[in-house]
């Protein structure tokens, strides 16, 4: 049996990115309309700028993403059903792959060190959703 589960990475990756995009979507509404950006014809990014001007607001930006991304780990390793930490963390592969473009195509808006702290975070918290489902399973094995 091979170690890794391309099933439970690309869907695990897929969820992560997916549910990032979905859970991003209110908090920018949010963003927007309390900004008065509703009619804006540069709306994108006068909310990027405003969420990155606030502690507060990039804190939940960050909050929501990593949390998927910890959702995401959670997801491959429980659709691998083996090897969960590997799994897990392979998940991450996804936003890598899209931090790395990101950061040669300088399509990001924040600094070169950012991006490469999320990008080390990010499997970290993909570990973190596979160490979740590891303990989940062990716990179940146990009588």
């Amino acid at each position: 049996m091979s170690k890794i589960s391309i099933k439970g990475i690309l869907i695990g990756g897929l969820t992560d990115i997916i549910s990032s995009s979905l859970l991003g979507i209110p908090f920018v509404v949010y963003v927007m309309f309390s900004n008065g950006l509703a009619h804006s014809p540069q709306a994108q990014t006068e909310v990027v700028t405003i969420i990155h001007a606030s502690a507060f607001l990039y804190s939940i930006q960050l909050l929501i993403g990593l949390s998927c991304s910890v959702l995401g780990g959670y997801i491959s390793a429980r659709v691998a059903k083996h090897n969960e930490l590997l799994n897990g963390t392979l998940a991450s592969l996804f936003c890598l792959s899209i931090g790395v473009y990101s950061i040669f195509s300088k399509a990001s808006s924040v600094s070169l060190p950012v991006q490469l702290l999320l990008m080390a975070v990010t499997p970290l918290c993909s570990l973190l959703g596979g160490y979740i489902r590891l303990k989940q399973v062990t716990s179940h094995a146990k009588p």
